[in-house]
């Protein structure tokens, strides 16, 4: 009888503690309140791009050869946005540009997790969505990685989250 107790309570436990971070746990704290972003980048396609131009977002973007390294300038709307420099285009494989503030985020595709360098932390590979609200951004844009110290679209960003009283989403690694 006390074994068999025992047993009820172990298998009644076996999601308690640190043990119920998953994919799923991952989004909804992700997805739960806005998140700070300070000068991180977000990718644009090429009708993001064109929307923003004809919304005044961002001035034309200037003729440029491909390997040629353009900007089309932030304007006041889109500063008012939180985009916070210049969107870039030539550089990499989709124009980019910086967002800076308070966003709602949407978890895409958690790739992986794994131990975090502290106890009670875990890292987590991430495909990150900003939202942004206004008509050009009807889905949101994706939050780019590092590797190495440099922004890169290759790559997803990785999250730090530390477990307290819960998972809570600490920070993006750098």
């Amino acid at each position: 009888m006390i074994a068999g107790l025992s047993l009820a309570l172990a298998i009644g436990c076996a999601g308690c503690g640190e043990g119920d971070f998953n994919p799923g746990k991952v989004g909804k704290i992700i997805e739960s309140a806005p998140v700070h972003l300070d000068a991180e980048y977000v990718m644009l396609n090429q009708d993001q791009l064109n929307c923003g131009v004809e919304n005044e977002l961002w001035d034309q973007v200037p003729q440029f050869r491909d390997g040629e390294h353009v900007f089309a300038r932030l304007r006041d709307k889109g500063r008012a946005l939180n985009f916070s420099d210049d969107v870039s285009i030539g550089d990499m494989r989709l124009p980019y540009v910086q967002v800076r503030g308070d966003f709602h985020l949407a978890a895409i595709d958690v790739h992986s997790d794994h131990q975090g360098p502290e106890p009670s932390t875990k890292l987590a590979d991430v495909k990150l969505g900003v939202k942004i609200d206004h008509t050009c951004f009807a889905s949101p844009l994706t939050l780019m990685g590092v590797h190495n110290g440099n922004f890169t679209q290759d790559r997803m960003p990785v999250l730090f989250f530390r477990y307290t009283n819960g998972w809570q989403f600490e920070r993006i690694v750098h």
